[in-house]
């Protein structure tokens, strides 16, 4: 009886398997999308409402741009501290380390509440560590552990993994927040994220403890780097996705909080463009390949700008949902297949298999510029709804210089000899 039962879920099991592409990618990818998951179950709450509490206990809109541009600012810096300490350490304690600062941003918001002006300073480099460390391990774990023909299949399956809690966790934890009176329901969520922190670092010792042999060069990096034309037009392309990526992680929630406040309604939102996301990120490990990463980026960024238009036209909650829902759509045909073409460009740089953390912390100053001029076009634009959207389309314009400059920076990357090692 027991060998009936266990057929059909092992059939079933390998089925979903399929679906995801996880026959695709090795049992050490997987072991690592675990612990991504833990990641992104704990940070849930202060990508998605930490903007909308800074809001209602201070009263200043201003605040979240300036929140957000000290972030940027600093985050490049804590790449650079990151690639330090993955040389000296390892990845999963980077990870590790990154997870934990986390944790320390939500002791010190809650903490500080009644003085967070004067504080966000100081929060804006405790979270900048945190994503800092955190991301620069992530990123060097997934070029560590795909390949370049698999990584689309790779990245897919994360983008699926961060739908599924994108969807679920964030109209759970609007409703409590709605439900509890005051600030009672960011207590109990911030508290119960804790619980999750705790797993997701014990994740990370299931990981390989590798770590890269030697000393840290990276005034050589720099001017390896600097030399090599691959690189420069790669940094480039990730200026030109900067300006629009770093203002639409958080905008879009302000704007649409800015129309109606709810932080259940923002809950909702962050369900269906979840649900979106999770069939977007699907259906790109099914039809993008290095072959054609390109013409879906043109498409995507095309389909984009012509919903940005619609916002021009009107502007309410249902149409910034809508826009919301359609950006996390085409945003898995921009991001990803970029990112897939930056690994593949630092892992043909000279010495990619020891130096791949500093190119990839190189890689963030260029992010960074263009995540800073993003919020700074948004912000120069006039003071109404209106020309928020102006700001919006302008940024996503600009970003069509990420597939151009990316198509010469394969391109010339295609022509040095390969790295990696076999």
């Amino acid at each position: 009886m027991d060998k009936k039962i266990t057929r059909p879920r092992r059939r079933a099991s390998r089925l979903l398997a399929r679906l995801l592409g996880a026959d695709l990618v090795s049992g050490t990818y997987l072991e690592f999308v675990k612990m991504h998951a833990g990641y992104l179950l704990f940070t849930n709450m202060k990508s998605l409402f930490t903007n909308t509490l800074l809001i209602r206990v201070t009263g200043d809109n201003s605040l979240v741009m300036k929140f957000n541009l000290m972030q940027f600012i600093c985050i490049p810096f804590a790449y650079t501290l990151g690639a330090f300490y993955i040389r000296r350490r390892s990845l999963p304690r980077a990870a590790a380390w990154g997870m934990g600062f986390s944790a320390l941003f939500y002791a010190v918001f809650f903490l500080s509440l009644n003085h967070l002006v004067w504080m966000l300073p100081l929060l804006s480099v405790i979270t900048a560590i945190s994503f800092g460390f955190y991301t620069l391990a992530n990123q060097t774990m997934t070029l560590e552990y795909s390949a370049d023909e698999n990584r689309e299949a790779a990245i897919s399956i994360s983008g699926v993994v961060s739908g599924v809690i994108s969807m679920a966790m964030p109209v759970i934890n609007g409703a409590i927040i709605s439900a509890l009176p005051g600030l009672g329901g960011y207590y109990a969520v911030f508290g119960v994220s804790m619980v999750i922190a705790f797993f997701a670092v014990r994740q990370t010792r299931k990981l390989p403890d590798r770590r890269i042999p030697g000393q840290i060069h990276f005034r050589e990096t720099v001017r390896d780097a600097l030399h090599s034309r691959p690189f420069l037009l790669a940094g480039l392309a990730e200026t030109f996705k900067g300006v629009r990526e770093g203002v639409f992680t958080f905008f879009l929630n302000v704007l649409l909080f800015e129309c109606i406040q709810s932080e259940f309604l923002v809950g909702v939102n962050t369900l269906l463009v979840g649900i979106v996301s999770i069939f977007g990120c699907w259906l790109l490990g099914r039809l993008v390949r290095p072959h054609n990463r390109i013409r879906y980026m043109f498409a995507a960024l095309a389909s984009l700008l012509c919903v940005t238009c619609i916002l021009l036209l009107r502007l309410d909650a249902f149409t910034v949902m809508l826009m919301s829902v359609c950006n996390s759509f085409f945003t898995c045909f921009t991001l990803n297949p970029s990112s897939s073409m930056q690994f593949y460009v630092v892992s043909k740089l000279p010495e990619s298999q020891e130096r791949r953390s500093e190119y990839l912390a190189l890689k963030a100053y260029f992010l960074a510029i263009g995540r800073v001029a993003g919020v700074i076009i948004v912000s120069s634009m006039p003071g109404t709804a209106q020309g928020s959207v102006l700001g919006m389309l302008a940024i996503t314009l600009l970003q069509f210089g990420t597939p151009i400059l990316y198509h010469f920076a394969v391109k010339e990357a295609s022509l040095l000899p390969s790295q990696e090692t076999q």
